[in-house]
């Protein structure tokens, strides 16, 4: 009997052991994470595309742009530029060297001797001109931008006509004229370099009286006469037209005694403006024509020349 319950025993922990390994196989298998299964999923797509592999950002449906990742350089490499030669450097400061003299000599010199010289020498222009745009592009701003941005703003308010005319004294390569296509620009210096240009002294320029809107000097009231200058652009302007004056600050000594000569010159100050870095903006509005008489009484403008470092 005791032999019957032991077998009968065994065979009962026999089943339930089959029993555990038949639930133990029946358990569901665990779950992947998401990544991992979306992993897996993706496999299969590749195999079906012929073996080509989509980012797991993709399949997850991040956005990444197809662009190269941005590369970070080092701020060094980025300045570094390929140094002058011996031979270059020495034309670089022969260059500013001759721009220099030539700077000192016009703001030493009448208008007319300045045509003289030029007309004489047009080189010595040419050299100027590329010395004087070398150094504008060092500049914080360029004022001949600010003045065009002022004549925009006037036209849009209205308080110039749409269709006014503009004398440009001392232009340069005239590019008054070519930022205001529009307008009806006469464009001034010393050397006409191109043909937009006409060459005369501008105490003396080949308008008839009253006849323009606005008359600018940007950077151009150079020499010793510079009260002949505003003198001229009194007679071109029409009744009430409006005179801007651009220039380096540390040119004026005072800049409300400069304003108060040119006042005495028959206009009126309508705007300065000092909050630009290096320069100074007037506008100025004819406030009077000039007599014979007055001409005679006119006060002398003077700006202290604006002389270029060595370098």
């Amino acid at each position: 009997m005791r032999a019957e319950s032991k077998s009968k025993k065994m065979k009962h922990n026999k089943n339930k052991m089959s029993n555990k390994k038949h639930v133990m196989k029946k358990k569901k298998p665990v779950t992947k994470p998401n990544i991992i299964q979306k992993n897996a999923k993706r496999k299969k797509k590749n195999k079906k595309r012929g073996g080509l592999e989509i980012p797991l950002c993709t399949q997850m449906g991040i956005n990444v742009i197809d662009k190269e990742p941005p590369k970070f350089v080092d701020k060094k490499e980025k300045i570094k530029k390929p140094f002058p030669t011996l031979a270059e450097r020495m034309i670089m400061k022969l260059k500013a060297a001759r721009f220099r003299y030539i700077n000192e000599q016009l703001y030493t010199q009448s208008g007319e001797d300045a045509v003289d010289h030029f007309s004489q020498n047009p080189e010595d222009f040419e050299a100027y001109h590329e010395g004087f745009q070398h150094q504008v592009s060092k500049w914080p701003i360029n004022p001949l931008d600010s003045i065009v941005k002022s004549i925009k703003k006037m036209l849009q308010r209205k308080e110039l006509p749409p269709k006014c005319s503009i004398a440009d004294f001392g232009c340069g390569d005239a590019k008054l004229a070519d930022a205001l296509t529009d307008l009806k620009v006469h464009s001034f210096d010393l050397v006409a370099v191109n043909s937009k240009v006409t060459a005369c002294n501008m105490s003396h320029v080949p308008l008839p009286s009253e006849s323009v809107d606005v008359a600018v000097f940007c950077l151009s009231l150079m020499g010793t006469d510079l009260t002949s200058y505003i003198k001229e652009a009194n007679r071109v302007l029409k009744p009430k037209g409006i005179m801007k004056i651009a220039e380096v600050e540390s040119r004026f000594d005072k800049v409300s005694d400069f304003i108060e000569n040119v006042e005495r010159c028959g206009f009126l100050c309508t705007k300065r403006d000092s909050t630009k870095r290096l320069f100074v903006f007037l506008d100025f509005e004819k406030a009077a024509s000039l007599s014979k008489n007055q001409k005679r009484k006119l006060p002398e403008l003077t700006l202290k020349p604006c002389l270029y470092k060595k370098r």
